[in-house]
């Protein structure tokens, strides 16, 4: 046999052994990897805002880093900000964001419900409080972002 076959033959064996060579992967490499869920919070739950649609009479926005606030005491703007809220996506509670302000609902010059305001980025959300905890979340709708930009609160 010639050297240079030799050599072809000799590079090709180690080329299979090599090949060979690896070693199977471990059970733990071959289970599928499983992620812990994300802890999410609770939707607003619909009933509550049924109830409390009727009785709300005021919507104040007081926003910690602009010069201005919104105030809602019409009906039509009442209910329209709360469609705005409405929607069954759960918001993450580890979200990383700051609110942008707060929100207040009120009925009656009582305060009904209070929830502080997520708009930047992805964030785009109401976090619900109840003595001044989270309770319940809720997704701005696209309309709802439509508003507040349109009212000079940017994204």
């Amino acid at each position: 046999m010639s050297a240079p076959y030799f050599q072809v033959i000799l590079f090709a064996g180690l080329l299979i052994l090599a090949g060979c060579s690896e070693q199977p992967p471990s059970p733990r490499e071959m289970a599928p990897q499983v992620t812990a869920p994300v802890p999410m919070y609770p939707v607003l739950p619909a009933p509550l805002l049924d109830s409390l649609a009727p009785l709300i009479t005021h919507i104040d926005f007081i926003f910690y880093h602009l010069k201005h606030s919104i105030s809602l005491n019409e009906p039509n703007g009442i209910m329209t900000h709360l469609s705005h809220i409405a929607g069954p996506e759960e918001v993450p509670q580890n979200h990383g964001c700051k609110p942008v302000g707060r929100i207040f609902y009120m009925a009656s010059g009582q305060t009904a419900l209070t929830g502080d305001l997520y708009f930047s980025g992805k964030c785009r959300f109401v976090l619900f409080l109840e003595n001044e905890k989270p309770v319940y979340a809720a997704r701005l709708n696209d309309q709802g972002v439509l508003f507040l930009t349109n009212a000079g609160v940017p994204l």
